[in-house]
């Protein structure tokens, strides 16, 4: 076995302390670039989780003391709902999967020497962040301090500030049923666009540029685009990039459906149909160029592993199924024995 540093492993465990320790500035605003950048590479976002996961690990590679850190106020009320499976096994790298639900981001304030202090002086009082994260295939319930409850989908990130009433959809689907403080409104940040609670149960997805807004109870508010739009129960609203579409009649009983294994589409690519396939069974999935644009409405049931969901799925799409390896393909008809 070779026993030397990769080069670059060296340099994405670089890249992803500098993003732990700028997310300690009250002033961090580059959500979006974090995002991008943990999207871009499955090893960046499983050093990020590590080094977020392990502050007294990275005050050690910063050779100096750790030094006693209160604890999280969100943590320490913060109750996770869904029992959670046996962590697998380590790898011999000693790095962990890259998609678990991580714990809050304290780092010392009084670090010695370098930049990396600078960086702390210049900034005495760090912001606790938490960072909650589901693998694809998971699926977890959380209790913040206020009582607010959000149900986490496959695949997702969420941030949360300290004080637990703000936070931010890094990309995946939540479900957030909010405890409403007329005095501290909750607030969800997609990109840039913000829903801001008034007594609220509310779906969120995120994917890159496109988001959806789903209300279920209660009021919301979206403000994107330089729109404000006041959202009533049984409204999703679609954004795309700086395109924010009018408010549209959605079913209440679909929104939050994917709890249930339900996943209903009004107007969907089979590409951006296949991204909630991989979240939701946790198995890799592609769609083939000639049909990744295809159109779907309608609803989709998740029932078991990738080929039980597949098999059920796949007539409702038009498509058949194939298997490359590991990873499974949608087709055209007709394609399935073809390579």
């Amino acid at each position: 076995m070779n026993s030397k540093a990769n080069p670059l492993d060296a340099m994405v465990e670089a890249q992803a302390l500098s993003w732990v320790i700028r997310m300690q500035r009250a002033d961090f605003a580059e959500w979006d670039a974090l995002t991008d950048w943990m999207d871009a590479d499955p090893r960046h976002a499983d050093s990020f989780n590590r080094l977020s996961l392990q502050d007294a690990e990275v005050a050690s590679m910063l050779a100096v003391p750790s030094l006693p850190v209160p604890p999280s106020p969100v943590l320490a009320e913060l109750r996770e709902d869904t029992p959670r499976a046996a962590a697998p096994a380590e790898r011999s790298s000693g790095t962990r999967p890259w998609m678990r639900i991580a714990a809050s981001i304290l780092l010392p304030v009084a670090l010695a020497g370098g930049w990396l202090a600078h960086t702390f002086r210049s900034h005495p009082a760090p912001l606790r962040v938490t960072v909650l994260q589901t693998g694809p295939g998971e699926r977890r319930d959380i209790t913040l301090a206020d009582g607010t409850r959000v149900a986490l989908a496959g695949a997702t990130s969420l941030a949360v500030d300290a004080d637990g009433r703000h936070v931010r959809l890094l990309n995946g689907r939540a479900m957030f049923t909010v405890v409403h403080d007329p005095h501290h409104p909750f607030r969800v940040d997609l990109g840039d666009a913000t829903v801001t609670d008034i007594g609220t149960v509310f779906d969120l997805y995120r994917w890159g540029a496109r988001a959806d807004v789903a209300l279920s109870s209660g009021a919301a508010l979206l403000t994107a685009g330089g729109q404000r739009i006041a959202l009533r129960p049984g409204q999703r609203v679609r954004i795309d990039g700086h395109s924010v579409g009018q408010p549209q009649s959605f079913p209440i009983e679909d929104i939050g459906g994917w709890r249930r294994g339900s996943l209903t589409y009004t107007d969907a690519t089979l590409a951006a149909i296949v991204n909630d396939l991989q979240a939701a069974t946790g198995a890799p999935i592609r769609a083939n160029q000639d049909v990744a644009n295809q159109h779907f409405a309608g609803s989709i049931q998740i029932s078991g592993d990738a080929e039980q969901t597949l098999a059920g799925v796949a007539p409702l799409l038009g498509v058949s199924v194939r298997r490359d390896g590991v990873v499974w393909e949608l087709v055209s008809p007709g394609q399935k024995d073809r390579r």
